[in-house]
Order: structure tokens, then sequence, then C-alpha cells
């Protein structure tokens, strides 16, 4: 009997080709069980899911982008069913998808969207993103940047005079600024605003407050609360008056000082 030259593994065969061969019949092996585990695979998805799908289930099913599922479906790749509805538009059968990853695997450039699929369209008119305005960045209002800042000091100092103690917890703070609690404790612990962390609680001295009102991140907040809105109109009319009270002091004229010092 002649022997078959593709599987003679005798003496006389090089060890090249020898190695060559088993190379050979490994890959062959390799490839029978991934086949074997591919085809269990989609008798199991045949078995687990009817014979009918939405597209959320098949984008699961084939690990693949919802933008992308949307492109195979609408398309024709996959054939389906189209409602036109917002809500469970398409109807898949579950042999197409089938077919689908079978044919994925034999030619995966056959399913790529084209080029630029995935870019956002920008709308005319609109910005892509909005800015979220964050407290402390914004330049402070024009109503409230042109206050002295020792006006603004001596003002918020008669405003705490309503609280006798010198140290004032983050309720009263919260109370005093109509601002949530959260917030000042944010403020506390991001340090905008210094105090001493005693038994798990903030305490913030009169002095530490008045520098955290008359800093740029209070002055800057983007969203304000009713009170400090009404204490800015407040503040404007208090340096109004008290610069009118300077203007209003007679002054000593250069006569009355000459004789003054002769």
């Amino acid at each position: 009997m002649e022997r078959n030259s593709a599987l003679d593994f005798s003496p006389k065969m090089s060890p090249l080709t020898r190695e060559s061969m088993i190379h050979f019949l490994l890959l062959l092996a390799k490839k029978a069980e991934v086949y074997h585990m591919k085809t269990n695979h989609y008798s199991d998805l045949l078995r687990q899911y009817p014979a009918y799908m939405t597209k959320e289930q098949m984008y699961q099913v084939c690990h693949i982008s919802k933008k992308t599922c949307l492109f195979l479906l609408q398309s024709g790749l996959v054939p389906c069913l189209d409602s036109g509805k917002k809500t469970r538009r398409f109807k898949i059968e579950t042999a197409n998808v089938i077919r689908y990853l079978a044919d994925r695997e034999l030619h995966p450039d056959r399913y790529k969207p084209p080029d630029g699929f995935y870019k956002r369209k920008r709308v005319k008119g609109k910005s892509r993103r909005k800015k979220r305005r964050k407290q402390g960045t914004d330049t402070p209002s024009p109503s409230v940047a042109g206050v002295d800042p020792c006006i603004m000091r001596e003002y918020y100092r008669a405003e705490l005079e309503l609280y006798p103690d010198d140290v004032l917890t983050t309720k009263q703070i919260s109370e005093f600024t109509g601002y949530s609690h959260s917030s000042v404790v944010r403020w506390c612990n991001k340090q905008y605003l210094q105090n001493f962390y005693i038994r798990h609680r903030f305490y913030v001295p009169k002095e530490y407050l008045l520098d955290f009102f008359t800093s740029r991140h209070f002055i800057n907040i983007s969203v304000k609360s009713e009170l400090h809105k009404e204490r800015n109109q407040q503040l404007i009319q208090y340096q109004a008056e008290s610069r009118s009270a300077i203007v209003s002091t007679p002054q000593p004229s250069e006569k009355r000082m000459k004789k003054s010092i002769y």
C-alpha cells in the first residue's frame, strides 16, 4: 500500500517538514474546536431568546454599541421589521442575528460603518456643550465690585452682631447667608472658609467669617441666595451713605489750619 505523502511521518522526513505538519494539524484541531464552541453558542441563543428580539437584546448579544446596532438595522445589513415608533421600534429575527454573527467572523469589513459615522453632528446656532458656571471663577458683578472691602467688612461686622458669640456653627452660618447647610460644610472642607474642626463639627470665628465674606469666592458665587442678593443691595446703599457722610462733614480751611499752626 502506498502511504499518503501528507500524513507521512516516516523517519526519512526532514525535521522541518515534520514540525510544519504537526503545526498544521494542531491548527486544524484548534479551528475545529472554536467552530464547535461557536455552533454551541449559536444553538444556546436559539434556546434562550424567542423567534424575534429587540434592538437592546441584539447589541448585548453581539457585543456592539447602540449606534453600531442602529447602523446595521437602518442600512439593511441585518434584516428587521421597522415600525417607526420611538420605543421598541425594531423587531429582529433571532436567526438573522446568528447569520450576522457567523458572517461577521468571515467578512468583518462588510459590517463596518463609513468613516465619520461616530462623529457628532453640530447643530447650527447651538453650542456643543453648555459651559457650566463655577463658583469663584466668574468676574464679580459690577454692583458689588465697586464696594470697598473695608466698608464691606464693616457692614458684615454690624450684621453679625445678631450673634453674641464670637464663634459660629455651620447651622448659624447657613441661617445668616441663606445657603444650605451642605454648601457651608463644603466651604469648610475645601478651606474656602477657615474653621476649627472639633468633635466632628466645624466652628468658625467671626474674623474668619468676615475674611470669607470679603473674599473673591463668596462675592463671585453665580447662583446667589435671596439673602445674599438683599445684602448686596444694602451694601451699595451703605457705601453711598458712608461716602456722602464723609463729604458732608466740614473740612477745616487752609487759613484756619495756618492760624492754628502759628
